[in-house]
């Protein structure tokens, strides 16, 4: 214990005197540092006074340079605008004698077309004269011309018509009687063809009740079904009679024969827009009808034409082709 407290003494020791020895060491390089720096001041103080003398001097003879330049400049630029002023002056006067010369060049190239103008319209004007009254004796001649020949043809066919009216006057009873009798048959037909297609129509509407009612499993109470009387079209062969027996019909004053009044009622036919007239008019149709033709030959609204066209759709007794747009009754 007593060597181990000796060494730590003399360790202690050892430390202070090579601190010392380190302390003063440190003294000494601050003390050089200190000097050097003193004449590195000293010398950038010199080298800064000298700087400052060399620009003091530069700036000067800058000063002079630019004041000779810029005196050389003005004296450059004084001569080059003088010399402008007469380069423009006389281009000026040269354009304003170019100017002249092309004015009168033009005036005088004005007054010739002028008085070319003036003896051409002339000259025109007497040909167009010639040409109008030349072309008013021709349109002239061919009036007249086509008023005869059109006063000669009216004459032929009112002869032609009074000639087969008279040759027509016996046969039309008949065909009048054989018409009304086949328009007859065909709207016979055509009103059985109906109550079949509504007979089938209700038998299906039960057939689709019933499988309703089944699946819904409760009782089917369909109505029973409602049969519609057909209208008899016997007045058609009536009309035709009283048609066959009106005297021939008398001729208009261009030599036409007016329609007798029995004519109109025997081929006419009910053209109120129901579900079942449309529904006939396309049965009558098989090749298809426009929804035009059907406005124009009821003389119904579109829109009321589309809800009937719609309600056959739904009742299965039309269809619709979109690509062609034609209506069938199905």
């Amino acid at each position: 214990m007593h060597s181990l407290t000796e060494a730590l003494t003399r360790s202690h020791e050892e430390r202070l005197v090579a601190g010392g020895a380190r302390r003063a060491d440190v003294q000494q390089a601050l003390r050089d540092t200190r000097q050097q720096m003193a004449v590195r001041r000293g010398a950038r103080l010199e080298e800064t006074v000298a700087l400052r003398r060399a620009c003091a001097e530069d700036a000067a003879a800058r000063r002079a340079g630019v004041a000779s330049t810029l005196a050389d400049f003005g004296r450059a630029r004084t001569e080059m605008a003088a010399s402008q002023r007469s380069a423009l002056a006389q281009a000026t006067a040269d354009r304003q004698a170019d100017v002249r010369g092309l004015a009168a060049s033009a005036q005088q190239a004005l007054r010739d077309i002028h008085t070319a103008r003036s003896a051409s319209a002339a000259a025109l004007h007497a040909e167009l004269g010639r040409g109008r009254e030349d072309l008013a004796q021709r349109v002239g001649a061919f009036l007249d011309d086509t008023r005869a020949a059109r006063t000669a043809r009216a004459a032929e066919q009112r002869q032609a018509l009074r000639q087969g009216h008279a040759a027509l006057a016996v046969p039309r009873a008949s065909l009048q009687i054989a018409v009304a009798t086949i328009l007859e048959g065909f709207h016979t037909a055509r009103q059985a063809l109906a109550q079949d297609l509504a007979a089938s129509q209700q038998t299906w509407h039960r057939f689709a009740h019933t499988m309703q009612a089944r699946r819904a499993g409760v009782a089917s109470n369909f109505p029973a079904p409602r049969m519609e009387a057909a209208p008899v079209m016997a007045e058609a062969a009536e009309t035709a009679q009283v048609a066959a027996e009106q005297p021939t019909p008398p001729e208009t004053a261009e030599g036409e024969a007016t329609p007798a009044a029995g004519e109109e009622a025997t081929f006419a036919s009910p053209r109120v827009a129901s579900e079942d007239t449309i529904f006939s008019y396309l049965a009558d149709h098989p090749d298809g009808v426009r929804l035009a033709e059907l406005q124009e030959h009821f003389g119904t609204s579109r829109q009321r034409l589309t809800q009937i066209l719609y309600r056959l759709s739904e009742e299965n007794r039309a269809r619709k082709d979109d690509e062609r747009g034609l209506y069938f009754a199905t």
